[in-house]
């Protein structure tokens, strides 16, 4: 599966959103709970402009790994966004303490 999510990780890079997005769907297909592949599905609907749904993404990848750095990191910068837009945002509140 490493593979795999590194060919995803590199056609994000490079703009392949779609492909990615498909990659890191099928790794999730297998592992569903693999924090890794939710954060990629995070980034790809960020870049598509889908802030809600990345932020979806990234609270699934804490729901699976909460030291997860990069997903907390994620979390808290998509969650400001969304607050200055006037989006409601339920944070969990084990991340908020």
């Amino acid at each position: 599966m490493n593979e795999r999510l590194l060919q995803a990780d590199r056609l994000l890079i490079v703009g392949l959103i779609d492909q990615a997005g498909r990659i890191y769907r099928e790794v999730l297909d297998v592992e569903p709970r693999n924090s890794q592949a939710l954060l990629g599905l995070a980034n790809c609907e960020v870049e598509q402009g889908d802030l809600r749904a990345g932020y979806a993404f990234a609270l699934r990848a804490l729901e699976v790994d909460r030291t997860n750095n990069v997903a907390l990191r994620m979390e808290a910068r998509l969650s400001e966004i969304l607050a200055t837009r006037g989006e409601t945002v339920q944070r969990p509140a084990w991340i908020t303490r």
